[in-house]
């Protein structure tokens, strides 16, 4: 992989022993933050060496329609040699139909044509999919790296704490953190938001709905970061089953959300049930 990537090792060593033998089909998966689509072009790129050609599926408005991977499908017809590696991006909001259809692509491979799957949330992507991908993590980075490339940004030391919490080691994430202002205060903001769907009273839960509503991707952003909080509190107290409860529907959620699912409708259901 290219030096420059900031990737756990461990997901550095799989990915360079794929680059040499690529698989038909593959998913790379990890949160939100962790520098997924950077690691996976660089991947991609280097798999496709020598000759071949990287090219990105990307989704629409609604996610990967069934027209693109129809025209996928057409296009992988073609008795060409040279490798062709398909980027799938934001592969968990293929619709329905779609990943029917592309199950029917994973099931009459041409020997020129691999497949990466992109993810933050895989388990929105059908299980016969599932079954015939292989795998690989994108892990987080370890604390100590963490707060090596915190530290560097130079900045107030609570705002370091700060960035350090809502990262949680994912490099992508951190990085942007510490350099640009403007996206920092964004999600410090969803972070208080996140904090109040966890614990304010009925009427602060409300408020956090009234202005999560106003943008999916903040939406999104204050539901991870109430995933960490929830997970601090169950590393905490293992045995509070309220807590899991509280974890599995904020998991039902983000699945909903990535399906497109009614953004105020989700979210209310998240704090009234």
């Amino acid at each position: 992989m290219m030096p420059e990537l900031f990737i756990h090792p461990t997901s550095q060593r799989q990915l360079a022993s794929l680059a040499a033998d690529l698989p038909q089909s593959l998913l790379l998966h990890g949160p939100e933050g962790v520098g997924l689509d950077t690691i996976a072009r660089a991947f991609a790129e280097q798999a496709a060496r020598p000759g071949g050609v990287v090219e990105t599926i990307s989704p629409e408005k609604t996610g990967i329609t069934i027209e693109q991977i129809r025209e996928l499908y057409i296009s992988t017809r073609s008795r060409a040699s040279m490798r062709r590696v398909f980027l799938l991006s934001a592969a968990d909001q293929m619709a329905t139909a779609a990943q029917n259809a592309f199950l029917k692509l994973l099931e009459e491979p041409t020997a020129s044509a691999h497949f990466i799957l992109l993810s933050h949330q895989p388990q929105a992507i059908l299980p016969t999919i599932l079954s015939r991908l292989q795998t690989v993590e994108l892990l987080p980075f370890a604390r100590s790296q963490a707060v090596i490339t915190a530290t560097a940004s130079q900045l107030e030391p609570v705002t370091q704490q700060q960035i350090l919490f809502i990262a949680e080691g994912l490099p992508a994430e951190l990085i942007r953190l510490s350099r640009d202002e403007v996206y920092r205060t964004q999600r410090f903001a969803a972070a208080t938001q996140a904090k109040q769907l966890l614990a304010g009273s009925l009427s602060d839960k409300l408020a956090a709905v009234n202005t999560l509503v106003a943008s999916r991707t903040g939406s999104q952003a204050a539901l991870s970061i109430l995933g960490r909080m929830l997970q601090r509190q169950i590393e905490k107290q293992p045995s509070d089953r309220t807590l899991l409860a509280k974890l599995d529907h904020l998991l039902d959620t983000q699945v909903a959300l990535a399906s497109n699912g009614n953004l105020k409708v989700q979210l209310l259901r998240l704090i009234l049930d």
